[in-house]
């Protein structure tokens, strides 16, 4: 989003963790109810029900308003490009369904070993359940606050650092 905004680039994620039955939701949506396709992962078969994607939508401001811009046009290929330059899984790439809004970091793990229970590379043994950084779980405070900065820097994310 920093480097976004720094283009001239309005951004906002319009959402991360999806529950199944969210996915299900979503996955019926121009299936069995009214609406346009917009994924094609039912629940437990998208990295949203892992903590492990995100949505984003540009916005333009209009009569001093916010109003969100679904048009596909050069701005959503920058903050393609942009994201994928540090590091992102771009949906906008996928060639089977293009998914222009969708970000995803999988850290090489599959759905089917995230849905029977693979844990992230985070993860250090048992005493790493004291605190927990979004999809992550770290030893000790410190270490959880230092990956916090690091997102904080790398992708302008405030994350907030408590106890698990």
């Amino acid at each position: 989003m920093k480097k976004a905004y720094a283009e001239g680039i309005l951004v906002i994620i319009t959402q991360g963790l999806r529950t199944v039955a969210e996915q299900n939701a979503l996955y019926e949506q121009g299936r069995t109810k009214p609406g346009k396709v917009v994924t094609n992962a039912c629940g437990g078969y998208s990295y949203h029900n892992f903590g492990l994607a995100f949505d984003f939508c540009i916005y333009d401001i209009i009569g001093g308003k916010f109003i969100p811009n679904w048009q596909v046009d050069k701005r959503w290929i920058r903050v393609g490009a942009i994201g994928k330059s540090l590091g992102l899984e771009w949906g906008g790439d996928w060639t089977d369904f293009k998914d222009y809004p969708h970000f995803q970091y999988t850290f090489g793990l599959s759905l089917q070993k995230l849905r029977g229970g693979s844990k992230l590379p985070m993860v250090e043994g048992k005493e790493a359940q004291k605190y927990r950084l979004m999809t992550g779980t770290f030893a000790n405070k410190q270490k959880a606050e230092q990956a916090a900065e690091k997102l904080k820097k790398t992708f302008g994310w405030i994350v907030y650092v408590k106890e698990a």
